[in-house]
């Protein structure tokens, strides 16, 4: 029979014991959490993934919609201007007198609400201007002296300065008719301003015109989001430095502005080199998914406390209180108690088999 070791070793094999590696149900815990986290952060980052390219899908649809529709609309004005100027010409004839003239453009302006006016400048006229005022109604006038014509000028649209009416910019269609005078039909660019104020782009998206060089031609109406100034000038500097043979192309891209991102989709107008661009801020289509990844990972985390508690709880309960026990019984063992220990029925096999097997070995001792 062995010695029984001193009390002193006892103590030091005891305490060495009791610091050495870590508890049942701290491994059960580490474990059960270590497995919820693996197996749920792969399939919530997969689902993030997922349900952020649909969004920006989402973002491209939206602003392809808003393409379509403004340029339908856009040339709608184009060519309801280019029927004004045609009418007009028709009816002023070969050798327009100023009575005609005024009936020419009356009758051209009066056809359609797209033109802000129309004038005629030739030397037998003078200068003749019909616009229509606050309330809608048409009004004539005559400027002197008559202009200094220059060769024959097909017709085109050009920018000027001020609309001759309500000294605004101003786009118009100009050209020499048959009666050898000037025929020129403006739109002001406030009425494409309104068109783009008109059509919404999500809640705090915007959309604008710019020209080949990168100077902004036209906003909308109202900008819904005063913030997105310095993103619409990052967009215009990109038209800008294009090459000459990729001016006229479409493109959608990502651009980040103070951290932010935003999508950018160009589309050419196929009028006066200038483009129209669709500016969609991403934290828009975005921040409710980013919001509920947030919400899920905290309930994630929530879970996985809940669920480490109840594993270190059924730890403690199925494995370490009888484990604990058969220690001890062991221990007791160790110091030839043997009249303490009994038998110990577990609910696990292994444990109840072990509690068999220390009863057996104090009975033989």
């Amino acid at each position: 029979m062995q010695r029984r070791p001193p009390d002193n070793e006892t103590g030091k094999l005891s305490t060495s014991a009791d610091l050495r590696g870590i508890k049942v149900k701290t491994v059960i815990t580490l474990l059960v959490l270590g497995g919820a986290l693996l197996a749920a952060l792969p399939l919530h980052w997969v689902w993030w993934q997922t349900a952020r390219q649909s969004s920006l899908q989402l973002v491209d649809a939206l602003s392809q919609q808003i393409t379509s529709t403004v340029r339908r609309e856009w040339w709608e004005r184009v060519i309801a201007s280019e029927s004004a100027y045609n009418v007009a010409a028709s009816l002023l004839g070969s050798q327009p007198d100023v009575p005609t003239s005024r009936r020419a453009l009356e009758a051209a302006l009066s056809a359609t609400q797209v033109p802000s006016a129309l004038t005629f400048e030739s030397a037998q006229t003078g200068r003749l201007m019909v616009s229509r005022n606050a309330s809608g109604q048409i009004e004539m006038h005559q400027m002197l002296p008559a202009p200094t014509l220059e060769g024959q000028q097909p017709p085109r649209w050009r920018e000027t300065q001020a609309d001759p009416a309500q000294a605004q910019p101003t786009v118009a269609y100009s050209g020499q008719t048959h009666a050898q005078g000037i025929l020129s039909v403006f739109i002001g660019l406030d009425r494409f301003s309104a068109l783009l104020g008109a059509i919404p782009v999500g809640q705090t998206g915007s959309a604008f015109v710019v020209d080949a060089k990168g100077a902004i031609k036209v906003t909308a109406e109202r900008l819904a989001n005063e913030s997105l100034m310095p993103v619409m000038q990052a967009a215009a500097r990109i038209v800008a430095t294009r090459p000459v043979e990729a001016v006229n192309i479409v493109e959608a891209r990502r651009i980040v502005v103070d951290d932010a991102g935003y999508r950018i989709s160009f589309s050419p107008l196929e009028f006066n080199g200038w483009q129209f661009v669709v500016v969609v801020p991403e934290a828009e289509f975005l921040s409710d998914i980013e919001r509920t990844m947030r919400r899920a990972v905290i309930g994630l985390i929530a879970l996985a406390i809940g669920l480490g508690l109840a594993a270190a709880l059924l730890a403690q309960r199925v494995l370490s209180h009888p484990l604990s026990a058969l220690t001890a019984d062991l221990r007791k063992v160790e110091r030839f108690e043997l009249e303490d220990i009994a038998y110990r029925p577990g609910r696990l096999q292994e444990f109840d088999q072990l509690s068999a097997a220390i009863v057996r070995m104090a009975n033989g001792l």
